[in-house]
């Protein structure tokens, strides 16, 4: 989560200044912060939401609901909990506990996926990508913008081999106004 929320960082102070724009309207204004709001909310509820945690309480509910088939799961007593272990949970050491219809224990989140908490990994997931995704077309549309307010789509450059000027291309625009934009925030923080 830390990577995240240093590129969002990096985009409120490098890109956020530039919105509304040549391409992007106000509308965006919006939507960014709806995009991080989800990202985070999605993240809290995958942190703090019950992952399947089996009991002395519930583990008859997990018996009952997940049923042995004798080929892969077979009656067994956990020896750490000292519990029946119901067909598809799993003992995790990091949460020291039965986990029910286990999935795995996510770093990303500090404990496991499970049966009650795998809707909110997904969707923490989903919003991740979405984020990533909706963060490129703005960043890709703020610097499109930039190419064309700073007049670089216009610029030339001189070709040693021929000794003419040539018309700068949109894509060495890009990487031009990618390479200033760098500097310029550079420059702002020092």
């Amino acid at each position: 989560m830390a990577l995240s929320s240093v590129s969002i960082g990096l985009f409120l102070v490098c890109a956020l200044p530039y919105i509304p724009g040549i391409y992007l309207g106000s509308v965006h204004l919006l939507l960014i912060p709806i995009h991080i709001m989800a990202l985070y909310g999605s993240y809290y509820m995958a942190c703090t939401s019950d992952p399947g945690i089996v009991t002395h309480k519930n583990v008859q509910k997990y018996l009952d609901y997940f049923k042995y088939d004798d080929l892969l799961y077979t009656p067994r007593l956990c020896p750490t909990c000292q519990l029946l272990k119901p067909a598809r949970s799993k003992h995790c050491s990091m949460c020291k506990a039965c986990i029910g219809r286990s999935d795995h224990h996510c770093a990303w989140i500090n404990r496991c996926v499970g049966i009650n908490n795998h809707r909110y990994f997904f969707l923490f997931l989903f919003c991740l990508i979405q984020v990533c995704v909706y963060g490129a077309y703005v960043c890709f549309q703020v610097y499109a913008g930039l190419v064309v307010a700073w007049g670089v789509d216009k610029a030339y450059v001189f070709d040693h081999r021929t000794e003419t000027r040539v018309p700068i291309t949109f894509h060495k625009a890009m990487l031009v106004d990618t390479v200033s934009i760098s500097m310029l925030c550079t420059r702002n923080k020092s």
